[in-house]
C-alpha cells in the first residue's frame, strides 16, 4: 500500500476545519485549495511577500508532533489570526496554537523577513543555518 502523503495533509486540514475563521478578502488572494507538505517556510515567507496587511508578522517556531518529535515550522499572524501555507488556511490563532502545541521561536517583521530572504536567496529557517544575517 502507497502512502499519499497530500491526502494525509488534506484529511489533517479537514479535521482542523473547526479551528478556521473568516477573514477579510484581501487576505485570500494567491491562497488555494492546495497543500504543501514540508513547504511552510517558503509558503509563509511568500504569503508575507504578496500581501500588505499592517502588522503582519512571520514565524518560526515549532510543534512536537505526537508528544515526542519536535517539527519546525512557520506561519504568519494578522492580530488574532494565523495563516498556515502548508493547509493554505486562516485559523483562530489563540485555538491553533493550543490544538498544535505551538511554540514560537522567532518573530519577524516583514521587513525583515524580505531582507533576510532577498539578502540569503533562501526562505528560511534563517536562525539554524550559517547564512542567518
Amino acid at each position: 500500500m502507497e502512502f499519499d502523503i497530500d491526502k494525509n495533509v488534506k484529511d489533517t486540514r479537514d479535521s482542523y476545519k473547526h479551528l478556521e475563521v473568516e477573514v477579510d478578502q484581501s487576505y485570500e488572494s494567491n491562497v488555494n485549495d492546495e497543500v504543501y507538505p514540508k513547504d511552510c517556510y517558503s509558503k509563509s515567507w511568500d504569503y508575507m511577500l504578496n500581501h500588505h496587511i499592517p502588522n503582519m508578522v512571520l514565524i518560526h517556531g515549532h510543534f512536537m508532533y505526537k508528544d515526542m518529535i519536535s517539527v519546525d515550522h512557520a506561519w504568519v499572524e494578522i492580530g488574532n489570526v494565523l495563516f498556515d501555507g502548508v493547509y493554505q488556511r486562516f485559523y483562530d490563532k489563540e485555538m491553533y496554537y493550543d490544538k498544535l502545541g505551538l511554540v514560537e521561536d522567532f518573530k519577524y517583521t516583514k521587513d525583515q523577513a524580505m531582507d533576510y530572504g532577498i539578502n540569503t536567496g533562501f526562505k528560511g529557517p534563517w536562525e539554524r543555518t550559517k547564512i542567518f544575517p
